[in-house]
C-alpha cells in the first residue's frame, strides 16, 4: 500500500483534475487494500467506482453499501497488521456526508500502512 498525503488526497488532487482524482484514488485504495491484504474481503476497485459514478441512479444507496463494506474491510486489515481497531465507522460515513472523508480515510490507511512497514 502506498502512503499518500492526506491533503492531496482530499482537497488538492481533485481541484487540480476537475475531480477525475477522486475516482482514481477510490479505485487505488480497494485494489491496494485488496492486495495488500489478500484476507480481507474488499469490494472490487471496478465496482467501487462505478458506484460512485453511477450511485444517483440507486439513491446513493450503492456507494453507501460499498463505503460500509470498505471500512469493515479497513477494520479487519487493522486487526491483521495487529493494531487496535482505530477506525470508527460512523465517523467515517459522517465526514464523508461533510466532505471531509478522504481526510479521514487516508489518514487510517496512512497508519495503516506504517504499521505493516518492516522496521528498518
Amino acid at each position: 500500500m502506498k502512503r499518500r498525503n492526506i491533503l492531496a488526497v482530499w482537497l488538492g488532487l481533485p481541484i487540480i483534475t476537475l475531480g477525475i482524482y477522486s475516482f482514481v484514488w477510490v479505485y487505488k485504495i480497494h485494489k491496494e487494500l485488496g492486495q495488500s491484504f489478500p484476507r480481507v474481503a474488499v469490494t472490487g476497485s471496478g465496482n467501487a467506482v462505478l458506484s460512485c459514478i453511477f450511485g444517483f441512479l440507486t439513491l446513493f444507496i450503492w456507494p453507501l453499501i460499498v463505503l460500509i463494506r470498505f471500512g469493515r474491510s479497513l477494520q479487519e486489515a487493522q486487526i491483521l497488521a495487529g493494531e487496535r481497531i482505530l477506525f470508527n465507522q460512523a465517523l467515517g460515513l459522517l465526514l464523508m456526508f461533510f466532505g471531509f472523508g478522504p481526510l479521514y480515510y487516508q489518514s487510517e490507511l496512512n497508519r495503516l500502512v506504517a504499521a505493516t512497514k518492516p522496521a528498518s
